[in-house]
């Protein structure tokens, strides 16, 4: 896509296939790191539990143990992976809202349009924009079932991350349901004491759902509104 996007640029200034392109690059490498440095992070802090575990004495009782060992745990999982990885998931829905708000506006201004996107009332930033692109373009915009299903999953992590910091009791009885649901059938989530916490291969899951979708949609777009450039390029 990248040919396509550069090919665009030079005729067409609006297109918003480089910009997506761009953005969702530095959320690989964003994304990179995060593989790099957390498994680090965990390891040292893995050491300095032991070192002070050697400074303290004996536990007394079975509850002694085991609390020291639920320490570790929030840490290791709920104050590094969920802290890290959950704002990679909230950085990732807020460019993927971006990308689609710059996509309708570019839909927008191609039809001439007085619409606007916030002027839809559905509540799902993914289903408002494609209701937007499919009324003002006129046009049906294919998404698969499949793929709908994913970035309602991304969604709902993103939600419960962002509105209650990942607490369980503290989301819609539906959310919760679906979350469960995902947590069950997928190794991208964990539910911990009531708590969400973010696995490393929700990473990736949330990158391919998201740039699939932004790709299939900027292959259609491509399609519908050909650039001035295209024909130049085809003689």
């Amino acid at each position: 896509m990248l040919s396509t996007h550069l090919r665009r640029l030079s005729f067409d200034p609006d297109w918003p296939g480089l910009r997506v392109w761009n953005l969702f690059e530095a959320l690989r490498r964003y994304q990179n790191l995060l593989g790099e440095y957390v498994p680090l992070m965990q390891d040292q802090a893995l050491v300095r539990w032991r070192a002070a575990e050697d400074r303290r004495p004996e536990p007394e009782s079975i509850e002694e143990i085991e609390e020291r060992n639920e320490e570790l745990d929030v840490t290791l999982l709920h104050d590094i992976e969920a802290n890290f990885y959950g704002a990679f998931v909230i950085a990732l829905v807020a460019a993927l809202e971006s990308s689609l708000t710059n996509t309708c506006e570019y839909v927008k201004r191609r039809q001439n349009s007085r619409l606007s996107l916030s002027d839809l009332r559905e509540p799902s930033s993914v289903k408002r924009a494609l209701l937007y692109l499919e009324v003002v373009s006129r046009r049906p915009v294919s998404v698969s079932e499949t793929r709908l299903r994913e970035l309602r999953n991304l969604q709902n992590v993103r939600n419960a991350l962002a509105h209650a910091n990942g607490h369980m009791l503290e989301q819609r009885a539906e959310r919760v349901r679906e979350l469960e649901s995902f947590a069950a059938g997928d190794s991208c989530i964990v539910i911990v004491d009531s708590w969400l916490v973010v696995q490393p291969a929700m990473l990736e899951y949330g990158m391919r759902c998201t740039s699939g979708l932004l790709t299939d949609l900027l292959v259609q777009l491509d399609r519908q509104y050909p650039s001035p450039g295209d024909d130049e390029v085809g003689k």
